[in-house]
């Protein structure tokens, strides 16, 4: 029998194989059966009705498994199983809107993550009483601009930081929620692509690190924003400040001396540090700095030449 189990666990071997096992009378073998990548649409259609619950969240699971033997399997007694239905990628959109009010919060949670549940059956779970529900919904990449304005206020922060991390929020969405009081919620809102330039300058002095440090990384930052934040108190901060790619020269030569190495090692590798400020930084004491100015297409031939005969040397 323990030889059946590492048979069926084996992630090589073949469907015709794992078909032979799929009467076997260890469930645990049935289980891996079910479970293995390689066993066909066939033998888990076969196997949808095993006696034991955990061989059929399994073939809920297999990615393999059709929409019809899940469509065969959402009302299945087992929560676990209908819980496998709703995290299936194959699993339909018409099954998935079915299962929405399912008693089980798990499979409903599931249901809220899946990426082909439509933006319908997500503005209908918008309201679900199980904030991990809310939460899938929130983060969801189908949920609509308009529902995630409806949870802007939700009670629960991970809902909040869903709605502030979801790429179809608006700015004018993310703009309402940026005095949150919740600090992962002004973290997802700072490193937002939608997020405005205005929101970003409103969040440029925030108490939190983190926040600050998704500031300087967005790409949305303004150059009078990043220079302003250019001598903030965190590594961190300075260091995004010396990636952005809208960082100019001017703040870029002010940073060149940070003593931090990453700050520097950033400055090195903006492409719009200048050949004048690349020169400067040709003897620090980092290498992975000094590699940095070698890559870069600004630096002039006579600062790649100094590198070079100093690198010999060392």
């Amino acid at each position: 029998m323990g030889n059946a189990k590492a048979v069926v666990n084996n992630p090589r071997t073949t469907g015709k194989t794992l078909d032979k096992y799929k009467d076997n009378e260890d469930w645990e073998v049935r289980y891996w059966v079910a479970r293995n990548p390689n066993t066909t649409s066939e033998t888990l259609d076969y196997m949808k009705d095993d006696k034991d619950g955990n061989v059929r969240r399994g073939i809920a699971l297999n990615s393999n498994t059709t929409p019809e033997i899940l469509d065969y399997m959402k009302d299945d007694k087992d929560g676990w199983v209908r819980c496998g239905v709703a995290c299936n990628p194959n699993t339909t959109p018409e099954i998935l809107d079915y299962m929405k009010d399912d008693k089980d919060a798990d499979v409903r949670c599931g249901i809220a993550q899946n990426s082909n549940t439509t933006p319908e059956t997500l503005d209908y779970m918008k309201d679900n009483k199980n904030a991990n529900v809310r939460c899938g919904v929130a983060w969801n990449i189908n949920t609509t601009p308009e529902t995630l304005d409806y949870m802007k206020d939700d009670e629960d922060w991970e809902v909040r930081c869903g709605v502030a991390n979801n790429s179809n929020t608006t700015p004018e969405t993310l703009d309402y929620m940026k005095d949150d009081e919740n600090v992962g919620v002004r973290r997802e809102i700072a490193r937002n692509p939608n997020t405005t330039p205005e929101t970003l300058d409103y969040l440029k002095d925030d108490k939190d690190s983190w926040v600050r440090y998704g500031v300087a990384q967005n790409s949305n930052t303004t150059s009078e924003t990043l220079d302003y934040m250019k001598d903030d108190k965190d590594d961190l901060v300075r260091g995004g400040i010396s990636r952005n790619p809208k960082t100019t020269s001017k703040t870029l030569d002010h940073l060149k001396d940070n003593e931090d190495g990453w700050v520097r090692r950033g400055v090195a590798k903006n492409y719009n540090t200048t050949p004048e400020t690349l020169n400067y930084m040709k003897d620090d004491k980092e290498e992975y700095v000094r590699r940095e100015i070698v890559h870069n297409p600004n630096t002039t031939s006579e600062t790649l030449d100094y590198l070079k005969r100093i690198e010999k040397k060392r």
